[in-house]
């Protein structure tokens, strides 16, 4: 399944599923997302060179109870990625949902409407799985991502709030 865009500045922008070439730029685009965590919450987050080994990726790509889907621009470069488990409780409730384990846009093509294809064109597939709710966690010192999950639709489920008790 593969839906076609033209964005801002950009010819075709397609929406497809990972496949195992896409291996290299998903991970380029995971580790750059794991140094921002690195680098605001380095108190939780270490540095890795890897966030998923090849065996992971292709187990992941091809488990149905996730959604991998990548953003290629018009020479078949990796510009985004959406990954979404599909969970089979919500807290203390079976109840189906979808949890967004990743959605990321490389830097040079952000604010230019791919990060909302992506999570558009995952929603229309969580849709058609009769799934009800779509949840991911967010930091909250990435305020351009709250701003953006927020204009999607978005809302606050809950909060986690910490204290540090040793300086």
């Amino acid at each position: 399944m593969e839906k076609i865009y033209n964005i801002k500045g950009q010819k075709n922008i397609v929406i497809r599923d990972a496949v195992i070439e896409d291996y290299v730029a998903i991970e380029a685009l995971m580790e750059d997302l794991h140094s921002k965590h690195v680098e605001e919450r380095g108190d939780s987050f270490i540095p890795i060179k890897c966030l998923y080994t090849v065996e992971e990726y292709k187990k992941l790509i091809n488990n149905l109870e996730y959604i991998v889907i990548v953003a290629v621009d018009e020479n078949e470069s990796v510009i985004g990625v959406c990954i979404t488990s599909i969970r089979g409780k919500s807290n203390m409730v079976s109840k189906k949902i979808a949890y967004i384990e990743a959605l990321c846009v490389a830097k040079n093509m952000q604010r230019k409407f791919i990060g909302k294809r992506l999570f558009e064109e995952n929603e229309k597939r969580i849709r058609t799985m009769k799934i009800s709710r779509i949840d991911l966690m967010v930091w909250n010192f990435n305020k351009d991502a709250i701003s953006f999950y927020q204009s999607i639709g978005m809302k606050v489920q809950r909060c986690i709030l910490e204290k540090e008790l040793i300086n």
